[in-house]
């Protein structure tokens, strides 16, 4: 069964990129949707300690454990729109992506596609 959001549909979502990554994060991108806005966390291999998370000051938290990020496709996802700034925490077990977002969330759902592997945080605006 493949998830479908939006004219998205995550089952169709690999990548010959991905696949010759030696990182288990291989690209982190975003893509504004209809009702909200969608992160897309190309992965190599399942990621099974996932969390994310957004703050008060409208920072979007995701913690990964047990992985390697690519810092290079890290910056695909540059300041503009919705991303005001985006900063990379690397830790003994984990990283951390911190994006400083310029819009209220009102909730994010976290989605793991495990055809492809992907993660997928869905962000919903707060209607203004």
């Amino acid at each position: 069964m493949a998830i479908v959001l939006i004219g998205l549909s995550l089952s169709s979502c690999s990548s010959l990129f991905r696949t010759l990554s030696p990182y288990d994060v291989s690209a982190v991108s975003l893509e504004k949707r209809e009702n909200g806005y969608l992160v897309h966390i190309a992965a190599r291999r399942p990621l099974k300690n996932f969390e994310a998370w957004v703050n008060q000051d409208y920072w979007l938290y995701m913690t990964i454990a047990e992985a390697s990020v690519d810092l290079e496709g890290l910056q695909q996802l540059k300041p503009g729109g919705l991303v005001e700034q985006v900063d990379l925490a690397l830790f003994e077990d984990s990283v951390q992506i911190a994006i400083k977002l310029s819009k209220r969330i009102r909730f994010r759902e976290i989605i793991h596609d495990a055809k492809s592997d992907d993660i997928f945080v869905a962000l919903h605006l707060v209607e203004e």
